[in-house]
């Protein structure tokens, strides 16, 4: 799977997004230990939301993990409520927040990744708010 995280200023407090696909699928501990040195040099974030086409239970053990590991609020794309129409689009949807997030962390080998760098460097976003897993 690949990953995406990213932190989301336009969501109220500190919001980290990661995005999963069947590709390239980093253990959960790995996750937990990036998305740590990213909140470590970026004091104040405090929420996870994953965006993933995930196992419920993967997305589930993911969560855990990183309640465990301090985050106050961790929720997923599972957690959003959408109607037939909206799944169709959901992951323009995720490209959009992806899109205004402080901090950006993606997998080198999506597409997703590289789309969402192109757009984020298009609007001035600075390079130290984007990162490679």
């Amino acid at each position: 799977m690949m990953m995406h995280l990213l932190h989301s200023r336009h969501v109220p407090a500190t919001h980290i997004i990661i995005t999963a696909s069947n590709h390239c699928m980093p253990e959960v501990d790995q996750i937990v230990e990036r998305l740590r040195t990213v909140r470590m040099a970026n004091p104040g974030l405090n929420r996870v939301h994953a965006l993933t086409n995930g196992k419920a239970s993967w997305i589930s053990e993911l969560k855990s993990a990183l309640s465990n590991d301090g985050w106050v609020d961790v929720k997923s794309s599972l957690d959003l409520r959408l109607d037939g129409a909206q799944r169709h689009v959901s992951m323009a949807v995720d490209m959009a927040i992806a899109e205004k997030a402080e901090v950006f962390v993606g997998n080198g080998f999506s597409s997703l990744t590289s789309n969402v760098l192109t757009l984020r460097l298009a609007k001035g976003s600075r390079m130290p708010s984007n990162r490679l897993l």
